[in-house]
């Protein structure tokens, strides 16, 4: 992914949560207004886009944050499947690695008959 796409997409994720959070700040504020007024009719009406901050929130969860999520959990487990084999193949090379040791020292041992 070309790096102004990301920056754009962290822009735009950005902008959404300050949104739903301003919105939030301002239902609340609006609220207290009218309920030191006695506007119960307004607060209640007020109230009533409560339930659209929650809507908004979770749809910003489901379409923008889990997928990233979801991506990232994905990459996390493909490296721990390559760091294994990467062990896998490093426990190999040493078992090889003895071998050899192993056969070079007996072929060195003084104790070996050399014939020729």
């Amino acid at each position: 992914m070309p790096e102004g796409g990301f920056e754009h997409k962290k822009g735009v994720l950005i902008l959404r949560i300050a949104l739903i959070l301003f919105t939030a700040v301002i239902i609340g504020a609006t609220t207290g207004y009218f309920f030191f007024r006695d506007s119960w009719s307004t607060v209640i009406l007020v109230l009533a886009l409560v339930p659209f901050v929650f809507l908004a929130s979770f749809d910003l969860y489901r379409k923008t944050i889990f997928p990233y999520y979801r991506r990232l959990e994905d990459a996390n487990l493909e490296l721990h499947l390559k760091h294994e084999e990467l062990l896998d193949i490093k426990d190999d090379l040493f078992i090889k690695f003895l071998g050899v040791y192993d056969v070079n020292y007996a072929a060195n041992s003084p104790g070996c008959s050399r014939t020729g």
